[in-house]
C-alpha cells in the first residue's frame, strides 16, 4: 500500500533478518546499529514517552540525541539484512511485493540468552527455546 510503513523494532528473539523485494515500487529504512540498541531505547524512552511522541522526527532524534543511524532506498531485486539488535523502521513508496525471513548465524547465539531474558522481561512468551536448540546442536555433533 502506499507510503505502509513499519514501527521501529528488532527482529524477534533479535534475528537476523533477510528481507528481498521482489517487484514494485521502492521502500525507504532507516537502521540503527546494534551496538547503540540500549542508548537509542533510552533516548525512546525519555525524548518520546517522557515528551511528546508527535512532535519526533524519529530519524532525526538518532542523529540528534544518541548515536548514528542509516537509511538505505531498497529497489526491486535488492536485499536488506538487518542484524541482532538493530532497530529499524522504514516505509514503501507504494505498491509491491517482498519477502522477509529471520535466521540465526552461530554469533547470534551468543546474544540469545539476554534476548529471551529481555523478552521475558516485557511480559512476551519465548517464540523458540534457546535452551532446547542449543540441546538439539549439541546432539547433533555427537556422533551416534
Amino acid at each position: 500500500m502506499l507510503f505502509s510503513w513499519f514501527a521501529w523494532h528488532v527482529e524477534d528473539h533479535e534475528l537476523h533478518n533477510l528481507n528481498f523485494l521482489h517487484i514494485g515500487s521502492p521502500k525507504t529504512w532507516y537502521a540503527v546499529p546494534g551496538d547503540y540498541a540500549f542508548t537509542f531505547e533510552e533516548v525512546i524512552r525519555s525524548k518520546a514517552y517522557g515528551g511528546g511522541v508527535d512532535r519526533l522526527d524519529y530519524p532525526s532524534i538518532t542523529q540528534n540525541y544518541c548515536c548514528i543511524w542509516h537509511s538505505i532506498l531498497q529497489t526491486p531485486g535488492e536485499s536488506v539484512m538487518t542484524f541482532p539488535r538493530s532497530y529499524h523502521i522504514g516505509f514503501n513508496h507504494g505498491f509491491n511485493c517482498g519477502e522477509a525471513a529471520n535466521f540465526g548465524t552461530p554469533k547470534w547465539l551468543s546474544v540469545a540468552k539476554e534476548a529471551t531474558m529481555r523478552r521475558a522481561a516485557m511480559n512476551f512468551l519465548p517464540m523458540l527455546s534457546h535452551q532446547q536448540l542449543l540441546y538439539l546442536l549439541t546432539m547433533s555433533f555427537i556422533p551416534r
